[in-house]
């Protein structure tokens, strides 16, 4: 009787030695099995660098335990390693550790091409709204710095000289700033140039020239809203006279645009681990270099 007693102390003692032995092998086994995975992905990596497929890396496991699970997720450049063995216990899935920080968009500023602008050339790409009222033509020997400008004499009651539309879109928030030279031959003349976004989406500027024939650089700012941001697609100027009988030159047409430097939250994923307390994992983050093992 005392030995059967003893006999069964030493199997008590015995069982989970024998236990947390072949559990330790498991755990090493699989431990391997990732180091070796990762090694392969480290050389396949190295043959590929410019591919993005991390879907790729599955064909680098390495799986010495057929009841051993490795996976490979993530990104090609922060993937990770996970695995797991249906036989310790339950098992775990993986999960990006997360960080949240504010980044800074730096500003930008861009000039954005306008029809024939500088009218060197030419007046291409312009046109009057009402022949009859308003002549268009190009001049050489203009009042302005140049070798040439676009004229207009009103001869009628009304009429403008038109560009053609141009895409273009905006943020919100966006500063255009638009700059034209103009000149006239008399002080009592108005003229004004209009940069139109569609039927009702324009801004404009008066002019009156208080010397005949001076040349004056005009330039506009304007702050593009959200709802303005939304509805424009194309943009072009609008150039005018107001008076019958009179003449307006206009010169070097320029559109900016300066979008500001603006700072937005941007989660980036720092590393993956297992992503419970309970049940068995192992997780390797190409990002920290790190293995994290979860109750092994």
């Amino acid at each position: 009787m005392i030995v059967v007693v003893i006999i069964g102390i030493l199997a008590a003692i015995a069982i989970p030695i024998f236990a947390n032995q072949q559990k330790a092998a498991v755990v090493a086994g699989i431990k391997s099995d990732v180091k070796n995975t990762n090694t392969n992905i480290t050389t396949a990596l190295a043959k590929n660098p410019t591919s993005t497929d991390v879907s790729l890396l599955v064909a680098e496991i390495v799986q010495s335990d057929p009841d051993t699970i490795i996976t490979i997720g993530g990104t090609w450049d922060n993937y990770y390693i996970h695995a797991v063995n249906k036989n310790i216990g339950a098992l775990t899935t993986v999960a990006p550790n997360t960080k949240t920080s504010d980044v800074t968009i730096p500003g930008t500023t861009k000039n954005i091409s306008v029809v024939n602008g500088d009218f060197e050339t030419g007046i291409s790409g312009w046109s009057s709204s009402s022949t009859a009222n308003l002549a268009v033509t190009h001049e050489v020997s203009s009042p302005i710095t140049g070798d040439g400008s676009i004229k207009l004499t009103r001869i009628g009651t009304s009429g403008s000289a038109v560009s053609g539309y141009t895409p273009i879109t905006f943020e919100e928030g966006d500063i255009v700033t638009f700059s034209g030279d103009y000149s006239s031959n008399e002080i009592s003349n108005r003229g004004s140039i209009n940069l139109s976004f569609g039927p009702s989406l324009r801004t404009a500027s008066a002019l009156s020239p208080t010397t005949p024939n001076q040349t004056v650089r005009l330039t506009q700012t304007w702050t593009v809203t959200a709802a303005n941001a939304a509805a424009i697609t194309q943009f072009r100027f609008t150039l005018s006279i107001n008076t019958t009988g009179q003449t307006f030159y206009y010169d070097n047409l320029t559109l900016t645009v300066t979008t500001p430097s603006k700072t937005s939250s941007e989660v980036k994923t720092e590393g993956y681990a297992p992503s419970s307390t309970a049940g068995f994992g192992i997780t390797y983050s190409s990002s920290t270099g790190k293995f994290i093992t979860q109750n092994g």
